[in-house]
């Protein structure tokens, strides 16, 4: 959405559910039935996706990004907002209808956020014992509207250790926590010397960024 357009009347999180029809989906169905989980009513279905919930959002926030967190021990929604002065960070809890967690100030404050996106770098560090071991570090990289400068914040996921665990957590009905430490600052050029979206892809470890251009950048997460 363009930093100039008209603020909405109405200001809402819509949580849905996309109908996978591949042939992956058997998979999906056998790893899901051994959980048992209770269904989420269906507001509205379509061919393509059910929505399940909608859930209050403050007006004052100018959403510019939406991101989910690449960790999996917890699923936090990070939230990116704009304007002068009032940009922010802020953390969602999708198992708590969005409850807001936490919330940092962009600084300085004059940058006017934009989009941004959860990604992780695999580091190796040398442990306790000596040996050389993959540390997954999840980061958020986030972008300014005019001013060429993008953050990158550390993802400090308390329940995790700052290492990535493939272990579920069962029986745990605490919130989920995960604190943002900025890093690390970069300057960038666009065609329309704007940032706008950003997102991370996996598979090539790069990300694709909008100036609101015709043009898509790809950037290499590491450099």
């Amino acid at each position: 959405v363009s930093p100039l357009s008209t603020l909405s009347s109405s200001f809402f999180f819509a949580t849905a559910i996309a109908i996978d029809t591949s042939s992956s989906s058997s998979s999906s169905t056998t790893r899901s039935s051994t959980t048992t989980t209770t269904p989420s009513p269906i507001i509205y279905k379509s061919r393509d996706y059910h929505l399940l919930e909608i859930v209050p959002h403050s007006s004052t926030s100018f959403t510019q990004g939406l991101t989910l967190s690449t960790s999996t021990t917890s699923k936090i929604l990070y939230e990116g907002t704009g304007l002068n002065y009032q940009s922010q960070i802020l953390q969602h809890d999708p198992n708590q209808h969005m409850k807001t967690l936490e919330s940092r100030n962009v600084e300085p404050g004059h940058l006017f956020g934009e989009g941004i996106t959860c990604y992780y770098v695999d580091r190796l560090i040398t442990n306790g014992g000596g040996e050389e071991v993959v540390v997954r570090e999840h980061r958020l990289i986030q972008l300014t509207w005019k001013d060429g400068v993008g953050m990158i914040y550390r993802i400090n996921d308390d329940s995790s250790d700052d290492t990535d665990s493939i272990q579920e957590e069962e029986g745990n009905n605490n919130e989920q926590q995960e604190s943002l430490e900025l890093i690390d600052t970069f300057t960038f050029n666009t065609h329309t010397g704007e940032g706008w979206g950003i997102t991370f892809i996996p598979q090539t470890k790069e990300f694709y960024v909008s100036d609101g251009s015709e043009y898509i950048f790809v950037w290499d997460v590491e450099t």
